[in-house]
Parts: structure tokens; C-alpha cells; sequence
């Protein structure tokens, strides 16, 4: 990344714009991150912010559905999307010429979507949000976890007791005047963020960037989002039961600071500690030493506006009992808040982020991912490499008390019984 020329500008109705230009990449890649999720869901519109990411492809007043992905595809790039608790995410690679291109879908479908949206699209993308549900929560074994273990972590009405796949009953109440609503409260130009990274003509893209994104106007929504500081959230254990056709498996939630502050940094490392490849704590004393295990996994899921969460996935091997199970996953936290880590665990924990990192940002894609979700964390921009800098920062001390604390945090378990 020698050759990165970054440069960091709000324009004048609010949109914060972050340019990354390196000719040594291939391809451009341009992101919108949107500061709305299923956090900022009413009671009775769950959902809504995901559906929403689906109307952002078939509703753009002018264009057929569709248009916007065709037009990246025959450029010879690609575009997706995601939603998550507290922003959703429009992305697009193309070769660096496209870059333009993008950047006007991305502004155009901003600035005209409502005028789009009729009883016909607003059906048809939802049957599509369904389905999606119904895969994912239903027809897949232990598919409900996330809600289940996030309402307990967060009890309800805490904005992030809700997941972004909703609830069927309220994407069924949606109108065509809610949806409408939604955007004008959300999609408004204080709460979106763009990168543009990689190989691109600096001046074409600022131009339309300049057109596109500063045109949008600034005169409506906007309001406070829901706060979301969890301190009246005592931190005492939950357990949870459920009954599944599939094999036993013990899921465990634990509650960890927020992504913008320093400590997080310390539960990435103790999460690689743990878990990430061979030599980790957990694969060599839960799966190799002891054969308890038949899988592990730890996904950290970072919050901004409140706490975060860890979510351990633990499936016990063939005839182990999973209070077994937990109980020796328990006393490797013990072990490691008492006498852990080892120099040698720290360093290769620290070395495997410091990797992915880096093969993160050399991608375009993932650079201008990165570059948008740091701002809207510190609340400035920031060269790359921030949160990277925190994690080779670590200390053995750092890990042996975010250890401590997973143990003396709100801890939900969630355990399978096969049927």
C-alpha cells in the first residue's frame, strides 16, 4: 500500500466521501455504507432494513429491476450488498474505467428510488426476503441461533435485540407508503459514507461524485438513531434449550466492549488465541488432545453504538455430552485469564490478524469496506491501518483480562438436544 493516494472530503449536504487511489491495484471498487439497520427498525417494521437493500435494486425510478446490476456486469464487474445491525453496505468492483459508472448507480438509485417503489416490486422483493428466511433460519439446522442467543444478550426494546432478517409477520405488514418512509427517515445524505479504491481517474470520479452524491438533498430525516448503551443489562449467565432434528451443538454468546474502543482490539487477539488454525487453545486442547469437539468456530460480531458480541460455536464430537463439552471450553478461559498466553500464542495470533489484514486491503473491495466502516466508528477518517496498529498493540496482560471478562460478562448458552 506504498503507493496509496488517500484523500478525505464532506461535501456540502453531509455525504462523507473517502478517495484511495493505488494504480498498483487492478480494479476499482466503490462502496456506500448507509447508517441504517435493523437497529433503527420501529416495533413492527423488523426487517425493513434489509428488505430495503432489496428495493435498492428493483425500484430506482427510470430503470427496469434490474438495470443497475446488468450495467455493472456488462462494465465486467460485480455488485452486492449486505445489511447488518447498524449500517448497510451497496459495493461494486469494475475495472478502474467503470468506476464512474458506479458511482452514478450508486448516487442515482439514492436519489430517485421512492419514485419506484410500487405494490408490484415491493411484493416481489419481498417473497424474495422470505425465501432467504426460510433458508436460512429454517432449513438450516441450528439456523435460528442468532436470534435466539441476540434477544438474549439484548433483551428487547435494546435496538440490537433485533437481527436484520426480521420477522415474517411484520415484512407481511410492509406498505408501499412505510417503505417510502423508511427511506426518506434513513437514506438521507448525513448518514452515508463512500469510498472509491483502487485504479481510477481521480478527476472523472470526484466529478461525479460531486454531481451524483452532493446533488442529493439534505432537507429531510435525519433524526437521532435509537440509543444503544446496554448499561441497565445485568451480566449474569442465560441459558437457553432448544430441541433440533440435527446433533447435539452448543452455541455460546458472550458480551464484549464496543468496536471504537481500544479493548476490542484485545478480544480480536484472544479470539485468535482461542481458535484460529491448528495451534490454537481451543483446536489443540478441545479437538486434537481431547477429541471433545468435531468443530469450532468464533465469529466476533462489532458494534459501535453499544456492546458487542462473540459468538462460539462448539459441536461436540460423536457421544460427548455438551455440558461436557462447555465445561472444558470453560476452563480454557479460566486457564487463559490465569496464566496466558504464551509468547508464542500472542505472536501467532497477532501475526494471523496482521495477515488477513493485509490481505484484506490489497483487495480493492475490502480497502474501501474498511475505509467507510472506520469512519463512521471514530467519527473521523483515518489512514488504513488504525484498527491493525490496536491489535499488534496487544499485550499478553490485554488478553488475560479479556479472558476475565468473557467469564464475568453476560454469557448466553444456547444448547441443542437432538430429538
Amino acid at each position: 500500500m506504498t503507493g496509496l493516494d488517500r484523500t478525505a472530503v464532506t461535501l456540502r449536504n453531509g455525504v462523507r466521501v473517502v478517495y484511495a487511489r493505488d494504480t498498483a491495484m487492478p480494479v476499482a471498487a466503490v462502496h456506500v455504507r448507509v447508517e441504517v439497520g435493523s437497529r433503527d427498525e420501529r416495533p413492527g417494521r423488523s426487517g425493513f432494513a434489509h428488505l430495503f437493500e432489496h428495493l435498492m435494486f428493483a425500484a430506482t425510478a427510470g430503470m427496469d429491476g434490474g438495470d443497475h446490476v446488468r450495467a455493472i456486469e456488462t462494465a465486467g464487474g460485480f455488485t452486492n450488498a449486505n445489511t447488518l445491525v447498524e449500517s448497510t453496505s451497496y459495493f461494486q468492483t469494475v475495472p478502474g474505467p467503470a468506476a464512474p459508472l458506479a458511482v452514478w448507480l450508486e448516487a442515482r438509485r439514492l436519489a430517485r428510488l421512492p419514485e419506484g417503489i410500487d405494490a408490484g416490486i415491493l411484493d416481489r422483493e419481498r417473497e424474495v426476503v422470505r425465501n432467504e428466511w426460510r433458508d436460512a433460519v429454517l432449513n438450516t439446522p441450528y439456523g435460528d441461533a442468532r436470534e435466539a442467543v441476540t434477544a438474549a444478550m439484548y433483551p428487547p426494546p435494546h435496538p440490537f435485540s433485533r437481527t436484520p432478517t426480521g420477522e415474517i409477520g411484520d415484512l407481511d405488514a410492509a406498505t408501499v407508503d412505510g417503505a417510502r418512509d423508511f427511506f426518506a427517515d434513513h437514506y438521507v445524505p448525513g448518514r452515508v459514507l463512500v469510498a472509491v479504491a483502487g485504479r481510477f481517474d481521480r478527476a472523472l470520479v470526484e466529478d461525479e461524485v460531486e454531481r451524483g452524491f452532493g446533488g442529493l438533498r439534505a432537507d429531510r430525516g435525519g433524526g437521532p438513531r435509537p440509543a444503544a448503551g446496554g448499561a441497565d443489562i445485568p451480566d449474569e449467565p442465560v441459558r437457553l434449550d432448544r430441541r433440533s432434528a440435527a446433533p447435539p451443538n452448543l452455541v455460546v454468546a458472550h458480551r464484549l466492549p464496543p468496536a471504537r474502543g481500544v479493548t476490542f482490539a484485545a478480544a480480536d487477539v484472544t479470539a485468535a488465541v482461542l481458535a484460529t488454525g491448528q495451534a490454537s487453545r481451543l483446536q489443540r486442547r478441545l479437538r486434537s488432545d481431547t477429541a471433545l469437539a468435531a468443530n469450532i468456530q468464533i465469529k466476533l460480531l462489532p458494534m459501535i453504538a453499544g456492546d458487542s458480541m462473540a459468538i462460539v460455536r462448539l459441536r461436540p464430537a460423536a457421544g460427548v455430552d455438551t455440558a461436557r463439552l462447555e465445561s472444558a471450553y470453560l476452563d480454557q478461559l479460566v486457564a487463559l485469564a490465569m496464566d496466558g498466553p504464551f509468547d508464542q500464542e500472542l505472536e501467532r495470533a497477532k501475526s494471523q490478524r496482521l495477515a488477513a489484514w493485509l490481505a484484506d486491503v490489497e483487495r480493492p473491495r475490502m480497502l474501501a469496506e474498511d475505509l467507510t466502516w472506520d469512519w463512521a466508528a471514530r467519527g473521523e477518517a483515518r489512514p488504513p491501518g488504525e484498527s491493525i496498529r490496536r491489535v499488534l498493540a496487544v499485550t499478553a496482560a490485554d488478553v488475560r483480562e479479556c479472558a476475565a471478562a468473557l467469564l464475568r460478562r453476560r454469557r448466553v448458552t444456547l444448547t441443542y438436544h437432538s430429538t
